[in-house]
């Protein structure tokens, strides 16, 4: 006859298993948020959508208002008073919809973008929105 006391109990963590994973994968979505909204309010991600909202040919195929996504692939680098972004804002008005791709460099704590383009869906074609001696503000130093 076997006794209570040769069965043998599961551990507090396999006891405990769908805790545990609720409780890390509350914490990676809770990472996740923090560094999108980290991304979307950066200075260099405000200063690319700043000057395109306020770029007439944007303006002529997207429409306003316009909104930004909230999830697009980002890389930003920073150093002290120096950095590199490169990121992608899909971005949708009433006329239509797009792609924001931005290259910035950070230098003496002022960011200033390198690279500005917008390509509207199903186009083929990118439009340079930094050419033709475009104005360019710069973001103040932080």
């Amino acid at each position: 006859m076997e006794s209570a006391m040769d069965e043998t109990r599961p551990g507090w963590f396999r006891t405990h298993l769908t805790l545990v994973l609720v409780v890390w994968a509350g914490l990676g979505l809770l990472a996740g948020v923090y560094a999108c909204t980290l991304v979307r309010t950066s200075d260099v991600t405000k200063l690319a959508i700043t000057t395109a909202v306020s770029n007439p040919v944007v303006l002529e195929q997207v429409g306003s208002p316009m909104q930004t996504g909230w999830l697009f692939p980002a890389k930003i680098t920073l150093r002290r008073d120096s950095g590199h972004a490169r990121f992608s804002i899909p971005i949708s008005g009433p006329r239509g919809s797009g792609t924001l791709y931005t290259e910035g460099l950070k230098e003496a704590g002022v960011w200033r973008l390198v690279m500005l383009e917008f390509k509207k869906y199903g186009s083929p074609d990118r439009i340079d929105l930094l050419a033709n001696g475009a104005i360019q503000p710069a973001a103040p130093p932080q």
